[in-house]
């Protein structure tokens, strides 16, 4: 027979073939439609299986076109590159048909064609074609390790699925794996149920997480990789079908318990993404009903401000005194009113009455009772508080506060009903300016109006933050002794030569530099050049009238600010007071009270003969390691910030908000 010009070979799936045809032969069998090279070059390693003698017919025809001699038993790896050179040329044409085309079956012979798999063959699936090459016994030994690594596969694909389902069945017969399963899933759970996360739990979690990728990635993607260079082997040493079908039978276990894992993870995932966010919503509100209880215990206690209201019989205290007395003197009622007390509100009425005298307590008691309608123990407990105990518990019912709202701001993100997550934003809110009203150093008000109008987020949460620390700088350092927080000191240093900033920047551009006013001030008949600012500067009076600084404070509630820095400032502050100590008086201090505006030259008020002994502290946000922490977190007093900005009504009237002295009223403070 001639040797022929076009063979037809068979695709990867049972609805078509690949017809290769030498450019001569194009106007016969050009009508059909042209093959794409990437899947002819996918069926390559097929071919080379099943029909490697079609293939080295064609190499034979292309080659000798090129070259008059050839070698007659060309490699594998020879054979699909001269092929895909023949394609990659247009020498060699490669066309679709379909398998049941009949017509080209018939036509075939008589163009003197031979299929290279006959009419029964083109029908076959992919298993009975892999039966079709086991029963040809296929020269392995001619394949490369590729090659044979893919007939492997091919021949132990069909094991996959079972091999999955037997590490099924194996894990959940082993009674380790099911209690080591559910064991996880519980510690999941009681973490998504914590109240209120913790470092602890974090880092249960983390480690949890970290331990179970672990061994994720040792026993799954490391235990594939390992098994599959044992295939590759495996298939490198293998001469029959046969060795090639067990080394793909054991890379097959593993993709069973591979397989397993990766369904069990899917499974996992899909119960966590529905389960979690109802458990998160279900902790979060416990945490809120566990800080609500913890705020309650905390008002309770002596010292702490907070008088619940009276009810029943606590309304008939007074009368019932009185009646006990059988006397209208203010001293024998108050004295009936002791016996029914406990004892420490028993004190408290003691302290009451020699400070005031038995009528003026007996007016205030009644006061109390009757328009406050408060409870006379719980007040008269707070009365004979210490100052020691107010101290504590006022510092325990604003942590308490905090917490809560922590709480609630958890809560609220876990919320998925829109309306209900707005009115508990609104109500969180409410509550977070609550608080700010009562402190011993509430917000500048009037700021934070300035603040709302400007949109400016930032300027709010840091005056926010003033607050929270002028408040707790109050308990540490009383005004009772003695002691006063200067808020907003800045240290420059006078800029020689000139008095305008428009000098300054004169000068600068004419020696080709930008000239940024930035961190320059004209005050005094001077120019003045920043170098740091202190938040709060805390001093007690000295016998000469002056004020001796003894901390230093720097506050920070920018989301990138860190201790280092604030830190970094209060050395640089030191640091020039000692130049001051030293007679630099180039180096001054003075009030700031406008972003770009100083007021007051403080620099004599302060006697910093002892600067060196002074301390230099931060405080900030929690979790950045400042040296303390307000109570509130960014997030609150952010979220706070824009709930302000939507809605200013919720600050308090004009009117009623007190006065505070004119650097505070001036001051428009970002914190840098």
């Amino acid at each position: 027979m001639a040797e022929s010009k076009a063979w037809m070979l068979p695709g990867n799936d049972n609805t078509r073939s690949c017809l290769l045809v030498f450019v001569s032969g194009k106007a016969q069998w050009g009508g059909h439609k042209a093959a794409s090279f990437s899947w002819v070059k996918s069926l390559l390693d097929m071919w080379l299986v099943s029909d490697e003698h079609t293939l080295q017919d064609i190499y034979r025809q292309s080659i000798q076109h090129v070259f008059r001699k050839f070698k007659t038993s060309p490699s594998p790896s020879l054979l699909k590159k001269v092929i895909l050179q023949e394609l990659q040329f247009g020498r060699l044409l490669a066309f679709e048909v379909p398998r049941n085309a009949s017509h080209l079956a018939s036509a075939l012979p008589h163009a003197g064609i031979r299929p290279a798999v006959q009419a029964s063959t083109s029908q076959m699936t992919g298993q009975e074609l892999l039966e079709e090459w086991e029963e040809r016994q296929v020269d392995v030994k001619r394949l490369s390790v590729a090659m044979k690594v893919r007939v492997a596969l091919q021949l132990s694909v069909t094991s996959w699925p079972g091999q999955i389902g037997e590490t099924a069945l194996r894990s959940f017969s082993d009674p380790r794996f099911v209690l080591t399963l559910f064991g996880i899933m519980g510690l999941y759970v009681a973490l998504w149920l914590v109240p209120d996360p913790t470092l602890v739990t974090k880092i249960m979690a983390g480690m949890l997480t970290t331990a179970l990728l672990a061994q994720f990635a040792w026993e799954d993607i490391y235990g594939l990789v390992k098994a599959w260079f044992v295939l590759e082997k495996s298939c490198e040493s293998a001469k029959t079908q046969d060795e090639l079908r067990a080394a793909g039978e054991t890379f097959a276990e593993k993709v069973g318990q591979v397989g397993f894992d990766i369904l069990l993870f899917i499974v996992m995932g899909r119960v966590a993404r529905r389960v979690q966010p109802t458990l998160r919503e279900i902790g979060a509100k416990r945490a809120v009903v566990r800080a609500e209880a913890r705020l309650e215990t905390a008002r309770s206690q002596p010292g702490s401000g907070f008088v619940p209201e009276a009810r029943g019989e606590a309304l008939e205290v007074l009368d019932i005194a009185r009646a006990e007395a059988k006397s209208a003197d203010p001293g024998s009622i108050l004295d009936a009113l002791s016996k029914s007390l406990p004892e420490l509100a028993r004190g408290g009425l003691l302290q009451l009455r020699g400070r005031v005298g038995d009528a003026r307590a007996l007016q205030t008691l009644e006061s109390s009772l009757v328009k406050g309608r408060k409870s006379l123990d719980s007040f008269l407990a707070h009365e004979g508080a210490s100052k020691a105990q107010v101290k504590a518990a006022r510092g325990s019912v604003l942590a308490s506060q905090a917490e809560l709202a922590r709480a609630r701001m958890n809560w609220l993100k876990t919320l998925q009903d829109p309306l209900l997550r707005d009115a508990m934003g609104k109500e969180l809110v409410q509550y977070v300016v609550k608080v700010l009203r009562t402190l011993k150093s509430p917000p500048d008000w009037a700021a934070l109006r300035k603040a709302i109008q400007a949109r400016d987020i930032d300027m709010l949460v840091g005056e926010l933050g003033e607050a929270l620390q002028r408040s707790l700088l109050a308990e540490k350092y009383p005004a009772a002794k003695g002691y006063r927080v200067f808020a907003n000191i800045e240290v420059v240093r006078r800029v020689k030569g000139f008095f305008t900033k428009k000098e300054w920047q004169f000068a600068e551009r004419n020696e080709g530099r930008e000239g940024n006013p930035r961190g320059l001030y004209e005050a005094d008949g001077a120019l003045w050049k920043s170098i740091t600012e202190v938040d709060a500067l805390i001093a007690e009076p000295t016998l000469e009238g002056r004020w001796r600084p003894v901390e230093l404070e720097q506050m920070k509630t920018g989301k990138n600010d860190q201790h280092s820095t604030a830190q970094m400032q209060n050395t640089h502050a030191l640091k020039a007071m000692e130049q001051v100590v030293g007679g630099n008086e180039t180096v001054q201090l003075f009030e700031r009270v406008g972003k770009n505006e100083l007021g007051k030259n403080m620099t004599a008020s302060f006697d910093l003969s002892k600067i060196q002994d002074v301390a230099g502290a931060t405080r900030g946000t929690a979790g950045k390691l400042f040296t303390e922490n307000i109570p509130f977190t960014r997030e609150v007093l952010e979220a706070t910030a824009h709930s302000l900005v939507k809605n200013p009504t919720l600050l308090p009237s004009p009117d009623i908000v007190p006065p505070f002295n004119e650097g505070q009223r001036r001051r428009g403070k970002v914190t840098r």
